[in-house]
Order: structure tokens, then sequence, then C-alpha cells
């Protein structure tokens, strides 16, 4: 099993809705994923796992 911390912040978007303009940062303080150890799987894990 391969665990990465979350930090806030750390992952950047942008959206179409507005023109691609602002950057949106995730997780934010509040998200229930931040500063939080994750359980990292590949899709290949979470497939067998429904089989």
């Amino acid at each position: 099993m391969v665990m990465r911390y979350l930090t806030t912040k750390i992952i950047w978007f942008t959206c179409t809705q507005d023109g691609n303009t602002a950057v949106k940062l995730y997780p934010r303080a509040t998200d229930p994923a931040a500063n939080q150890y994750l359980t990292v799987r590949t899709l290949l894990q979470i497939l067998s796992e429904l089989m």
C-alpha cells in the first residue's frame, strides 16, 4: 500500500466556466482530504477489487 500526504493547495485547476482565468487550488483547508495521509491506488487495483 502506498500512502501520500496531501497538503493544502497542492493541486491546481482552471475551468472553462470563467475562461480559464482563475486558478482553483485543492484541497482546501476545509476539505476532508487536506493534511491527511491518503492511500494511492492504481486503476488496476481498483478494478481487481470489483471482480
